[in-house]
């Protein structure tokens, strides 16, 4: 991915193609427990970038903040006075598909 972006001489044919990181079924999953964490950003259009593995980097007045859980999400904006109470309740991630499958014998 990196070598992508720093290669900005591209033949004509190449320069439409896009390239995507790939992210496991586990990541996903992971990211979903911080939903209510960035729908509160993204309500309040404040920016953030995922870092890796899964780890939440929120941009506020210049400063970087790094967030490592969501709990420790919640707690921020809620120190921030950004955390928005809901009463309904969250629904469950999406169930795990197996990344590997039994081979048929």
């Amino acid at each position: 991915m990196k070598a992508s972006r720093q290669h900005k001489h591209m033949p004509d044919q190449y320069r439409s193609i896009q390239l995507f990181t790939d992210l496991s079924a586990l990541t996903l999953q992971k990211r979903w427990k911080y939903k209510d964490v960035t729908d509160a950003l993204q309500a309040q259009n404040m920016p953030y970038i995922w870092g890796h593995p899964v780890r939440l980097l929120i941009h506020k007045n210049g400063t970087l903040t790094t967030v490592t859980s969501p709990d420790e999400g919640r707690k921020l904006l809620k120190r921030w006075g950004r955390l928005q109470q809901r009463g309904d309740k969250q629904a469950s991630p999406p169930r795990l598909q197996p990344e590997w499958r039994k081979a048929r014998t």
